[in-house]
Formats: structure tokens, sequence, C-alpha cells
């Protein structure tokens, strides 16, 4: 770029400034001139060696349109090491010029204007929504005055870093002083300045990233007035890691406006060790600094996802998170479903209403603590601890028992019923329901050796016939006919089976369902007395309804 000095004293005599006004940062990740406020860890060393061609920074302007290029090219080598100790970061840059080219000049090597540099962390981006850092570099005169590229004092700034993170994007802001010997020239004075630079890298991938930035000094004794002592460039930078923390870097830049030090272009390329400042080894998206375990990646299950360590088996009960349905409740271990993980608060509890010889009786309730079934089996869940277990139904004495429930595997509970007493009948209630039986008062007559049923036996065979009709549940009634052992025993079984028939058929006719009866003739199989006398020939010829089945 071209400085507007339009002079002949510039042809004449090299003024004895620093053309070198590009600030390079010792360790910023952000680009080539910009710091940041991430701090690497505690004693921990890193280091750059970048080479440098700048092209045309220093360039008069006669008042007659011709050039007098002071400065035409530089080539450089910049050896920038670092290290950390606590929340501070200590550093140099040391310039070494391998050649200087320009009207008046053609030098050899000759070491630069060595600085050091401090910046203190006093936000951590770990813990604050941005870093932020003091810094100070201080530039000691030891060039010399034989290129201008040294100052002819202390080249001093003061300043402060600003960074801030944002997934892929690191984005950093430098605001200082620099504050330096002042130099007269013929229509500008060099001095003091305001130093700015701003810019942004991003990530690509682990292991490569680019940069864009720029950089701006203004003069404080002619901020706007004169663009030569106002030097700006932008550069466009990119680098590489290879293994072992190893960095490659390079950038080219050029200058935005015609002040001192704005080159033509800037090219800059070299390698650096740079332990890496993601510091997120395992990928968890917690740094290392303030993850517990570095090297194993967080499982983010909701569950202590801030530490950065893999909790495994989260409630600590034994049956990993995988196969853990409940994997922040700890398993209560009580030899029941153990290994899903979960708390199991109730246990399973069957209860069974019964009668005498174990077998569910139909129709039956079964109320245990709160809970009722209306059956004569059921099951629930229920927390430890004692209850009243109460059975009942139709034609059954109500039963009551104390069970203990305890927690661990299903318990079943049954409770049996005795049944009533069964009523009898009378000359009164000729007709009864039993839990077994329908019993009536009197006989069932038949003719002798026939089975044509008598006319004083219709009046009982009405009021079974309608007892069965109020007895809907009763749905199935066997009517056995019996006879005594008198003659022969064919005879007799082929007699009580017409008997049980014709008992049938008339109940059918009296308006009971077919199908709710069925006639069984047992002949002389069965007596209840087995006396051979006219008194239990009696007994022992019978008809008798048996209840063979019920609905609830």
């Amino acid at each position: 770029m071209i400085a507007l000095l339009a002079t002949a004293a510039l042809a004449a005599e090299i003024p004895h400034l620093n053309a070198q006004v590009f600030h390079l940062s010792v360790d910023g990740r952000a680009g080539f001139s910009l710091d940041d406020g991430i701090i690497a860890p505690d004693r921990q060393f890193a280091g750059r060696v970048l080479f440098h061609y700048v092209n045309r920074p220093l360039v008069a302007v006669h008042a007659d349109g011709t050039e007098v290029v002071a400065l035409s090219d530089v080539v450089a080598l910049n050896v920038l090491p670092s290290y950390t100790l606590g929340r501070t970061r200590l550093g140099l840059d040391v310039p070494i010029y391998l050649g200087t080219w320009g009207s008046d000049v053609e030098g050899g090597a000759l070491l630069g204007d060595v600085a050091l540099d401090l910046r203190v962390a006093v936000l951590d981006p770990d813990a604050a929504p941005m870093g932020l850092s003091p810094t100070v570099r201080l530039a000691l005169p030891v060039a010399g005055d034989t290129a201008p590229v040294g100052s002819d004092g202390l080249d001093a700034t003061f300043g402060v870093a600003a960074s801030r993170e944002q997934g892929e994007w690191l984005f950093a802001a430098n605001l200082g002083v620099r504050l330096l010997p002042e130099v007269e020239l013929e229509n500008a004075t060099w001095g003091s300045q305001l130093a700015v630079r701003a810019g942004a890298s991003r990530t690509l991938g682990d292991n490569a990233g680019v940069s864009l930035e720029l950089s701006s000094l203004f003069g404080f004794a002619e901020m706007f007035g004169n663009a030569a002592g106002s030097p700006s460039e932008a550069m466009l930078g990119g680098w590489y890691r290879l293994p072992a923390n190893v960095v490659l870097r390079a950038g080219v830049g050029t200058g935005l406006t015609r002040g001192i030090g704005a080159p033509d272009a800037r090219v800059l390329f070299g390698a650096a060790y740079e332990p890496s400042l993601a510091r997120d080894r395992d990928h968890d998206g917690l740094r290392d600094r303030v993850d517990a375990c570095p090297a194993d990646a967080e499982d983010l299950d909701a569950y202590r996802d801030d530490d950065g360590c893999p909790e495994p088996d989260n409630d600590n009960d034994g049956v990993l998170d995988p196969a853990d349905a409940c994997p922040v409740v700890a398993e209560d271990k009580d030899g029941w479903e153990d290994l899903d993980g979960c708390i199991d608060p109730v246990t399973d509890v069957t209860v069974r209403v019964v009668d005498g010889a174990g077998k569910l009786i139909e129709g039956s309730t079964a109320t245990l603590g709160e809970f009722v079934n209306h059956g004569p089996e059921g099951t629930t869940g229920l927390g430890a601890g004692s209850y009243s277990l109460t059975g009942e139904a139709p034609m059954y004495i109500r039963g009551v028992t104390s069970v203990l429930v305890v927690d661990g595997p299903p318990q079943t509970f049954t409770v049996t019923l005795a049944p009533e007493p069964a009523p009898k009948p009378t000359a009164k209630v000729r007709v009864v329901v039993t839990l077994e039986k329908i019993e009536f008062w009197d006989s069932i007559y038949f003719d002798t050796g026939k089975t044509t049923i008598r006319s004083q036996s219709f009046s009982l065979l009405d009021e079974v016939g309608k007892t069965l009709q109020a007895h809907p549940e009763v749905t199935l009634v066997r009517v056995e006919g019996h006879t005594d052992t008198r003659g022969d025993a064919k005879k007799n079984l082929k007699l009580s089976q017409g008997r049980a028939e014709a008992v049938v058929k008339y109940l059918t006719k009296a308006g009971v369902v077919a199908g709710r009866m069925r006639a069984e003739g047992l002949g002389e199989t069965r007596p209840i007395d087995p006396a051979e006398n006219a008194t239990a020939w009696d007994k022992n010829r019978r008809v008798e309804f048996i209840i063979e089945a019920r609905r609830p």
C-alpha cells in the first residue's frame, strides 16, 4: 500500500520507525494477530515458528506522483514461545529478519524488536459466557536503525482480549493502546495509537480450521486526518493439526488503507507445537478442565450429565442402565423381579374362595383390604402388611381370615367357606332349594310297576316346577329315578329310567325349560336303606332332584 508521505526527506533518510505493524499473537487460536480469552492449562508450553513475507509495507509518494519504495520486501522468521503458569501466560515474539530491501535498504539478517507478551485470564470461558484477559506487550528497541523494522524506544501495548466460543466458531476481539516514540514525518505524525483487532475462526472437523481477521491502528495525533498514520489490513488463514500436537498454519493478507505498514501483500506460514485447547478428548461436550473423566465420554442420560463421567449404573443397584427399566431408582432386591431394576412397591396377591373340598366356588366374592374380587379367584397388588380376607357366596357361611403380605414373590391366600345348613321342607313349605339338590316334602307316587305319575303328586310337581322357574341360577338338574330291590334288576333299571323321564316331561309341560333337566334311572343301585323290609322299600323307591350346575 502507499503511505501518503509526500516528502523528499523520506527518500534521503529512512525514518527510524517500525513498519512491521502487524501484531503476531503468541498463542491466539482465532488467527495470526488476535489474542483470545482462552488460557492453556497450568504449566503448559507452546511455541510457534512462522516465516513472514511482506511486500511494499512502506512507500512514499512525491507531490509529482513519483514513488519512493522505502521498504519493498521483508522476509522474517518469527519465533513465538509461550508458557502458562496458573492463570497467566508468558510469551515472547522474537523476529529475525532474514532480508530487507528498499530504495536505500538492502540489509542482511538482523534481530528485530523482541517483544515480551503477558496475558492473564480474569474470566474462564468454561465457567463464564466469554473469556476475558488483560494483555501487556512490551517490544524492546534492539533492531537498530539499519532498516525501518524497529522503534527508537520502548513499544508498549496495553489492552484486553475477549473471546467467545459458539459451536464450531471462535469469535475474538482485541482493544488496546499502543504507546510509541513519536516520529515527525513531512505530512504526518507517527506515534501512539489505538489498536483494534477482530475476527473469527471455524473448525472444520477435528483437525482443521479457517480464520478471517481485521487489524487496524488509529494514530492519536491525526486519528482521522491522515490515512498514513492509520494502517488497516485483513488476513485469511488456515490451520491443520498433525499428530503429537503439531499444527501447520498459513495465511495471506493485504492492506485495506494507504497507511504505514499496510502492505500490498503479506504471507505467513509455519509450524507450531500447540497442545489442544479444545480439551474435550472424549467428545462429550464438556471441556477437560471441568470433566472429571476427560478420557471417558459422559453417557448423557439426564443423570449427573454435568460431571463428564459415564454412569453405567445410575442408581447403583447392580442392574446396568441399558437393562434397567428404572435407571435412577434403585431395585429393592426382594427376591422378586430383581433384574428389571425397578422397585416393586407391591406384591402380587391372589385370593381364592373354595369349599371344603378345595373347589372354587362360582358366584363367590373375596374382599382383601380395599380389593374386592367378584369371582372365586382374582389377583391384585398390595403393599406389605396385615390384611383381613373375607369370602362370601350364596348358600355358604361367610368366611373371614387374617393374612400377612410380605414384600417379595407373589402370594396366594385361600378362604374356605362352609355351606349353610340345608333347609328342610315342611308341610307348609314343601319344596326348598339347597346347595346340592331340590328337596321336597312327601314323595312322588307312580302306579305300581309303571311309569305313570299318580294325580296325587301333581300339585307337588307343580311346586317343583315353580321353584325351578324362581331359581334361574340353577342351570342343570339331574332327575334321578330309584327303585327298591324287589323284582328283576334290569327291569327295575328300565322302570327307574322311565319314571325319571316322566317327571322331566311333566315339568316341561309345567313351564320348565327342558334343557335345564336330564333324566337318569339308577334302579336299585343306590338304596338309602339296605334292609329288606317294607320300611326300607318305601325309602328306596324315590325320585331325587340333584343340582349339577349353577351360574354365578
